[in-house]
C-alpha cells in the first residue's frame, strides 16, 4: 500500500538502535544539542502509521505498539518490536523486505550503509489514531514543505539536502516533487562562527534560493552545552548582498511556527513541548519549571 519511505545515507550506530527504541527520546536526555532531546522523538511518525519499520546495517525492525500483527512474534507486549537479521530464515522466506528492494541501492543480500525508513499510510481508524491519509493529505503533505523549503534547513547541523520524490507505477522510476538544497561557507574576513548559506528549492521545474547570514555560538549554560543562532536574510544585488527584513520566528533546529517580532529568525537548543508548537515558560502550568523553563530562560538570557 501507500507509504512515506524515508532515505538516509549514513547507517545506524549500535547508539542509534538502542536510542530508537526508546520512548520519547529518553535516551537523548543527557546531550541537549540533539533535536529529540526534549521532544518525542520517533514516535512522532505514529501521527501518519501504525507499523513503521527501517533497515540499516544487516537488520530489518519493525514496531507494532498495537500488536495486531506481531501478537505471536513478541515475547515481552511492553517492547512491541523485532529486530532480525537478513539472513533469519524467518525474514528471508517472508515478503517484508520486498518494498525496500531496488530502493536507493538496498540489497538483503548485503549490508546496508545506509538506512531506509518505511511507514505505510494509516488507511482506516485504528487504536492509535483515526486520522487517516489519502492521496489529497499526502499531497498537503508536500505543499507544507514547499511553505517552508526555503527556511527548513536553515539551522540543521547535518542535514544538507532533503528531497521529496514520488514512486512511479510500472517501475518507471522516481518522479522528484520537491528539492531543497543547501550551501554554507565562510565569508572573508569572517570568523568560523559566520556561514553565508544559500538555500534552494526546486519543484516542478520552478527554482526559488534565498541568501541567509547565520552567527552560532556554542557554549556552556547552567553547566550544559548550549547552541544558539541568528539567521539573517539577505538578498543578493549586482554580485552583493545586502540585508532583507524577515517575519522572525523561533526555531529549535527545525521551525517552531513561533513568530518572534523580531527581523531575523532565531534557533536554540530549547526544550520544547511535546508537540513542538511552543517552548516550556513558567507560565505554563503543567511545566516543571525547575528543569525545562528554567532552561529556557537561561538560553535567552545569555
Amino acid at each position: 500500500g501507500p507509504a512515506l519511505v524515508v532515505h538516509n545515507n549514513a547507517k545506524f550506530t549500535n547508539e542509534d538502535f538502542k536510542n530508537i527504541t526508546k520512548l520519547a527520546g529518553a535516551t537523548k536526555q543527557h546531550d541537549p544539542l540533539k533535536i529529540g532531546k526534549f521532544g518525542v522523538g520517533f514516535c512522532s511518525v505514529y501521527h501518519i502509521t501504525d507499523i513503521p519499520s527501517f533497515v540499516s546495517q544487516e537488520y530489518f525492525y519493525v514496531f507494532d505498539p498495537t500488536l495486531k500483527y506481531l501478537k505471536d512474534a513478541v515475547q515481552n507486549p511492553s517492547r512491541p518490536g523485532k529486530r532480525l537479521k537478513f539472513t533469519q530464515h524467518m525474514l528471508k522466506s517472508s515478503r517484508q523486505l520486498d518494498p525496500f528492494i531496488k530502493l536507493f541501492g538496498f540489497d538483503p543480500n548485503e549490508s546496508y550503509t545506509g538506512t531506509i525508513f518505511r511507514f505505510p499510510f494509516r488507511t482506516s481508524a485504528s487504536e492509535i489514531s483515526n486520522t487517516i491519509y489519502d492521496e489529497h493529505t499526502i499531497m498537503e503533505m508536500v505543499d507544507s514543505m514547499k511553505a517552508c523549503s526555503n527556511e527548513l534547513t536553515l539551522f540543521l547541523r547535518h542535514i544538507n539536502r532533503i528531497t521529496f520524490r514520488k514512486v512511479c507505477p510500472n517501475d518507471a522510476g522516481m518522479k522528484i516533487l520537491l528539492d531543497i538544497t543547501k550551501h554554507s561557507k565562510v565569508p572573508e574576513r569572517s570568523s568560523n562562527n559566520v556561514t553565508l548559506c544559500k538555500i534552494s528549492s526546486t519543484s516542478e521545474g520552478v527554482c526559488t534560493s534565498n541568501g541567509w547570514l547565520v552567527a552560532t555560538s556554542e557554549s556552556p549554560v547552567a553547566e550544559k552545552p548550549a547552541i544558539s543562532s541568528v539567521a539573517c536574510s539577505l538578498e543578493e544585488c549586482n554580485g552583493m548582498y545586502r540585508i532583507k527584513l524577515c517575519k522572525g520566528e523561533a526555531f529549535c533546529f527545525l521551525p517552531l511556527g513561533l513568530k518572534t517580532g523580531l527581523p531575523v529568525h532565531i534557533s536554540a537548543n530549547f526544550a520544547v513541548i511535546n508537540n513542538r508548537r511552543g517552548i516550556w515558560t513558567d507560565s505554563n502550568p503543567s511545566c516543571p519549571v525547575i528543569t525545562e523553563a528554567r532552561w529556557n530562560i537561561h538560553l535567552m538570557l545569555t
